[in-house]
């Protein structure tokens, strides 16, 4: 089983979500009413990031051809329109030379939008941002001059901002809304949704039953890792209530506060651990335990994600 996708980090598959669709959604909204951003908040590990990569890869939630490019904004002390133009060149694979203008840049940019709205017979443009929390006031002002400079080409870009709320400086930092001029908040904070983990049996069932419908050399994962209970009927989707269940059982003993969505980060870790080394582990496997899906979750970090979240939640 050494080659199937499950068994490594980089091969592993993004499973589609509700939270995953929602955000879909709103991105259509977002298109349909003009906005030039939208502010995607969440907590760390509920799968902002995976959602972002899942959207760009599976496009038919997209009502027309779009094209996409992404990037991820590392944590800058400060930076200047050159830094940022930069790292906007890198997300989109364009090529660049250290020793460009900052206006270089900038045309790079509006110049590859321009070719890949061309080739896409289209207007739009979407530009999925992580780790949007680590931008500053001022970065913002020059992805308007990404924007500005691609209305001249009628083209329309749309920023989705993936933030961390979670993240240390949070939005009492140099993210807070009173750092923002009106034009910024115009332009791309107009248009917000929150992302969230998955919340109750109906969300946990649909993610599990991404395993049974994902396949491998004919097989869905489910039945590659427990063909024995996968002939005789059980499937992935039928445990979402001992993970609900097990959510419960693992806050109650740390006495856990606030939110109670699971995080996708958690999740995907104790599906896989399930399927490789419970259920592929055993001869005769026929269904896990309820101390199987609480030693997943426990070992994939739930207690110790939540018990960190509870401590800034009450900073």
């Amino acid at each position: 089983m050494s080659d199937h996708p499950m068994l490594h980090e980089h091969t592993r598959p993004i499973i589609a979500t509700r939270p995953i669709e929602r955000l879909g959604t709103a991105i259509n909204l977002a298109l349909e009413d003009g906005r030039r951003g939208l502010d995607n908040r969440g907590r760390s590990g509920d799968g902002k990031s995976r959602a972002g990569e899942y959207l760009r890869t599976h496009t038919s939630w997209l009502k027309s051809p779009t094209p996409m490019a992404a990037v991820t904004i590392p944590r800058l002390s400060s930076s200047s329109d050159n830094v940022i133009y930069r790292i906007v060149q890198n997300g989109m694979l364009n090529v660049n030379h250290k020793n460009s203008s900052a206006l270089d840049r900038l045309n790079n940019v509006v110049n590859r939008i321009a070719t890949e709205c061309s080739i896409y017979e289209s207007h739009q443009f979407i530009f999925f941002v992580d780790e949007a929390q680590y931008l500053s006031p001022s970065d913002f002002e020059y992805l308007a001059n990404v924007d500005n400079r691609a209305n001249e080409d009628g083209n329309h870009v749309l920023f989705v901002f993936l933030s961390q709320t979670d993240y240390e400086d949070g939005m009492s930092g140099k993210c807070a809304p009173k750092s923002f001029t009106p034009q910024v908040t115009r332009r791309f904070r107009m248009a917000k949704h929150q992302f969230k983990g998955l919340y109750g049996v109906g969300e946990v069932a649909h993610a599990l039953s991404r395993y049974d419908l994902a396949e491998h050399e004919g097989r869905s994962f489910t039945e590659y890792f427990a063909p024995t209970a996968y002939a005789a009927g059980w499937r992935l989707e039928s445990e979402a209530k001992k993970v609900i269940k097990s959510i419960e059982i693992l806050r109650s003993r740390s006495n856990l506060q606030g939110e109670e969505d699971i995080p996708m980060a958690v999740l995907e870790v104790a599906i896989k651990r399930l399927l490789v080394n419970v259920a592929a582990g055993r001869v005769d496997f026929n269904e896990f335990s309820l101390d199987d899906v609480c030693a997943a979750l426990e070992r994939a970090g739930y207690v110790t994600l939540e018990l960190v979240r509870s401590k800034q939640a009450d900073a």
